[in-house]
């Protein structure tokens, strides 16, 4: 009888060792909510720019904000596109006059969502950027208002955090680069070619549908 029951024990104790190892391997693996659907953020960001003369005119930093989406196409792959708004006062190389700057960057690219835990995702952008550029100047020996435009690119990177089923937490950083020229419609003086893209650090929240 004791032989029977210890028999008995064992055959109980591998079948459970067997269902235990069934169900982990046959457990799916936590994906994030906002890997498999579209994704809307609302962001702001500290932006500074990264060419000298314009650090120099703008010698501090401003607020960026941006209205971005993104929707999952395959696998990791998601189209991203955002619209943002910079807007910065400054003064003149010889420090006397005001000026101020303001952006309006447009941009599509290709984002790749990677789960690193059930409720945190890191993600990687890249692509294009169309960058629309105002000065306003209030020297007489500049024109009043300088506009520039053209195409560029940016990078961003950043993780995303899942609160509750629908809500994201963003933190993110963001690299962007284009040289535009700004012309003078003055005789007297010459345009310049500057760096208009820069860096972004900030955060935002989310809604995944």
């Amino acid at each position: 009888m004791k032989g029977t029951h210890a028999a008995i024990i064992l055959a109980c104790m591998a079948i459970s060792i067997t269902h235990n190892v069934c169900c982990k391997e046959l457990k799916p693996k936590p994906v994030a909510i906002s890997m498999q659907h579209p994704l809307i953020e609302a962001k702001a960001g500290y932006f500074f720019f990264t060419d000298s003369t314009m650090r120099h005119v703008y010698d501090k930093g401003g607020f960026d904000l941006q209205l971005c989406g993104s929707y999952p196409i395959y696998k990791v792959l998601h189209v991203y596109g955002s619209v943002e708004w910079f807007e910065k006062s400054g003064h003149s190389l010889s420090g006397h006059q005001r000026t101020s700057i303001w952006e309006v960057p447009l941009s599509l690219g290709l984002r790749s969502v990677f789960p690193i835990a059930t409720h945190i995702e890191y993600y990687l952008t890249i692509g294009p950027r169309y960058f629309f550029v105002h000065a306003h100047n209030h020297s007489h020996d500049v024109p009043k208002n300088m506009h520039a435009d053209g195409c560029g690119g940016f990078a961003n990177t950043g993780f995303l955090c899942i609160i509750g089923k629908h809500f994201t937490i963003d933190f993110f950083g963001e690299y962007s680069y284009k040289r535009l020229h700004f012309h003078s419609k003055k005789s007297e003086t010459q345009g310049h070619t500057v760096q208009v893209g820069g860096l972004t650090f900030g955060g935002g929240l989310g809604y995944s549908f």
